[in-house]
């Protein structure tokens, strides 16, 4: 699997990416837990039209693709990212939900790499723990709201300074 033209894009375009992402990063972090319509619309927004941008990419696109689809394909994937993005601040409990699968993802990497991938390294096994954790996570974060908005949006805004500020290495 290769990203092909978009690791070419993201590496020729670095700065360009990491300073509206430094921004967004720290509006998380600062902001993110005082209006949380705003940060649920935000952070659908990112996760969907990354998640799909990648998805496009790493599935779809071949590797010869030139590197100026990626301008075009990302701005069509953070169109529907914003229709996401709409709908989780008209109706939060979508954008929970997001936060949720998304972090829960994110855990559920975390636990395999940790402490599975040594014993049983199958995609299948993989699978079944990112998944299973995304979901506990989701549910979680359904019955937690208030808290979790802000407990994510910190974690995920930290988490895109410091990717940021090492994008270029």
């Amino acid at each position: 699997m290769s990203l092909g033209p978009l690791s070419r894009f993201m590496k020729d375009y670095a700065y360009w990416i990491g300073a509206p992402l430094i921004l967004i990063g720290g509006y998380l972090i600062i902001v993110g837990g005082r209006f949380p319509g705003v940060t649920l619309a935000i952070f659908s927004t990112l996760a969907v039209a990354m998640i799909q941008l990648f998805a496009i990419f790493v599935a779809v696109m071949p590797s010869w693709a030139p590197v100026w689809t990626v301008p075009v394909v990302g701005i069509v994937c953070l169109g529907m990212g914003l229709g996401m993005g709409y709908g989780a601040a008209k109706w939060p409990k979508i954008g929970v939900v997001i936060m949720g699968l998304s972090l829960g993802s994110l855990l559920g990497f975390l636990i395999f790499w940790a402490f599975l991938s040594s014993a049983v390294n199958t995609t299948t096994a993989r699978i079944i723990t990112v998944v299973g954790v995304a979901l506990v996570t989701a549910i979680l974060y359904f019955l937690l709201f208030d808290h979790m908005v802000i407990i994510t949006s910190a974690i995920f805004g930290a988490y895109i300074l410091i990717r940021v500020s090492v994008l270029d290495s």
